[in-house]
């Protein structure tokens, strides 16, 4: 499905909540919205000495219609990219696969004890 402005909007305003929640406003954030030969819903490429994260959200998803909740989980994710890229700088080259596995796993067990309870508490108010 191809994405709208608004699920750009839904998506923008919840990495800059994590933004702020994480303190990652030392951080350049730049937000692009467009089709991608890949599949991911979202890419954060973080440039280390600059401070800047580049978050492309992909408008073509694979379901028929993008929930806020998946659209803010994907925020929460790019948001953690960010927070974890930063150890990632030191490693070398033949452990990156592991550790980029290793990040992912971190940010999956934050998406369950982080953002699901959050996300759920901010709906109630």
């Amino acid at each position: 499905m191809k994405l709208t402005q608004k699920h750009f909007e839904i998506f923008k305003n919840e990495m800059n909540y994590w933004a702020d929640e994480f303190s990652l406003r030392s951080w350049s954030i730049r937000f692009f919205f467009k089709k991608s030969e890949k599949t991911f819903l979202a890419k954060t490429d973080v440039f280390h000495t600059a401070r800047l994260a580049i978050i492309v959200l992909n408008n073509e998803w694979p379901s028929d219609d993008p929930t806020d909740l998946a659209l803010c989980e994907v925020a929460f994710h790019e948001a953690c990219e960010i927070l974890l890229l930063p150890m990632c700088r030191f490693n070398h080259k033949s452990v990156d696969d592991r550790v980029t596995e290793r990040r992912h796993a971190i940010i999956h067990r934050l998406e369950n004890t982080v953002f699901y309870p959050n996300y759920m508490e901010r709906r109630q108010t």
